[in-house]
């Protein structure tokens, strides 16, 4: 089920937390490079939404990548979930590789406020997203 960080080129990459999922949101997104974390996967319970998670893995229009660990965990964000710290984790590593532009998908405010202050754009799926995050704001 996890796939390797190697498998496709990509500029844009998409990162996607469990709102994406519980929204059917993958199921709609035409980009190539849309990606998430196992610890994502485990946090999807309802049948709905795990179908569509089902789905959008077996068609291979979103892969499971392991995340390697870095510091996201010990920067002291308040609210974040061992999911959300892969999240970040994920899309540092890309942003690290040298991808262009690297999206955090998430309604999730904690997550949203802890990527702006990492650098990394982000895209609420059914909220407006943060108003402001207290040092830089990366929404898209």
């Amino acid at each position: 089920m996890k796939d390797s960080l190697e498998k496709r080129e990509c500029t844009r990459v998409f990162v996607l937390d469990t709102s994406a999922f519980l929204s059917g949101l993958p199921l709609v997104l035409t980009e190539e490079c849309i990606y998430t974390t196992p610890e994502v996967v485990e946090e999807v319970k309802d049948q709905e939404s795990r179908t569509k998670l089902e789905i959008s893995l077996e068609s291979k229009r979103v892969l499971v990548v392991e995340p390697p660990r870095r510091m996201t965990t010990k920067l002291g964000f308040k609210g974040l979930s061992l999911a959300d710290a892969s999240i970040l984790n994920l899309a540092l590593e890309f942003k690290a590789r040298g991808a262009r532009e690297v999206i955090v998908v998430t309604d999730d405010y904690a997550l949203q406020r802890a990527a702006g202050i990492l650098g990394l754009k982000y895209m609420p799926v059914r909220t407006l997203g943060i108003d402001k995050s207290p040092r830089k704001k990366e929404r898209i």
